[in-house]
């Protein structure tokens, strides 16, 4: 999430409720059945899973309408990017989490703006963490832990920090993909633990605390 001139990696751990649930399914499935599994075990995954997302995408949505602003998202497929899901040796958890951690919650994103009348812009998510938002040019990794830099005009940055100045770039620039954009310096990327925001009403209230 992008505000003013800082990224904040919002913290929803989706894919530990899923990992936790899918360990304790295999336990549950060995002790009482599969029927206590359909009927408590997923359930409570269920409940806990919406939850999060509805929370999350009322302090994005609560945040644009506040600064009448719109929501750039990337389109995602349906099906999971092999990429995003590499260090998962289960193939089929992990599409689970990518399922429960990314599409839904942009799903529900999508359902808030329409309900608060905000607009919601989706862009080409091809290559946004991996192209530079100055040059256009390929970019690589870094010295430090998920930075990316480019060899061709040595802009550098955090890498989800990159990925949303390029998916704000797409959106002010419609559907093709977007070229160069100013010379500006990649914004500060901060994560944004959940107890810091799991129980305010806004995301403004959250960053001032």
């Amino acid at each position: 999430v992008k505000v003013d001139d800082k990224v904040y990696i919002v913290e929803h751990n989706i894919g530990r409720i899923v990992i936790g649930y899918s360990a304790y399914r295999q336990i549950a499935q060995a002790v009482r059945g599969n029927r206590h599994v359909s009927r408590t075990v997923s359930k409570g995954e269920k409940n806990k899973k919406k939850d999060r997302r509805r929370k999350i995408a009322r302090l994005i949505v609560r945040e644009a309408k506040r600064r009448s602003c719109a929501i750039a998202v990337e389109d995602l497929p349906k099906n999971v990017p092999s990429h995003m899901i590499e260090r998962i040796e289960d193939k089929r958890l992990g599409n689970r989490i990518y399922q429960a951690g990314f599409i839904a919650v942009l799903r529900e994103i999508e359902d808030e703006a329409k309900r608060e009348g905000v607009k919601l812009i989706k862009v080409d998510p091809s290559r946004t963490s991996s192209l530079c938002p100055r040059c256009g040019g390929g970019l690589v990794r870094g010295s430090a832990s998920r930075e990316l830099r480019c060899p061709r005009c040595g802009f550098r940055g955090n890498r989800d920090a990159i990925a949303v100045i390029n998916i704000e770039g797409r959106a002010r620039q419609g559907p093709a993909p977007s070229g160069p954009m100013p010379d500006d310096p990649a914004p500060e990327a901060v994560v944004l633990p959940m107890k810091a925001w799991a129980r305010r009403k806004s995301l403004e209230d959250a960053l001032r605390h």
